[in-house]
């Protein structure tokens, strides 16, 4: 009798997007993608979430990924690897999260 488990990955991929060329960073998905599918990876659309770090005064507006014809959504924090990400690169939404955690510790210790 075998037992499968499913293996949860996870992965990140970073690109730079510069003048307005998204072209690079669209392929680098594309490629994942395909390498999923090669080598019997699921690749599960909901669960992916993209974020953008955006510090110019002027934002462009660009396309939403799309993974097998389903849109990846567009998060502005996201918690990777237990350090919540914020899309302007902040600290005090992980910092409160980290207090709030030691807080309620803190409690069964009194």
């Amino acid at each position: 009798m075998s037992v499968w488990s499913k293996l949860n990955l996870i992965t990140s991929i970073q690109g730079l997007i510069f003048q307005n060329n998204e072209e690079d960073y669209r392929n680098s998905i594309d490629h994942f993608v395909s390498w999923c599918e090669d080598h019997f990876q699921l690749l599960n659309v909901r669960k992916t979430k993209e974020i953008i770090f955006y510090f110019r005064i002027k934002k462009s507006a660009l396309q939403p990924i799309k993974i097998k014809n389903e849109e990846v959504e567009i998060v502005d924090s996201y918690k990777y690897l237990g350090v919540l990400i914020d899309s302007k690169l902040d600290w005090h939404p992980h910092s409160s999260a980290v207090l709030s955690k030691i807080n309620g510790r803190m409690y069964f210790v009194r």
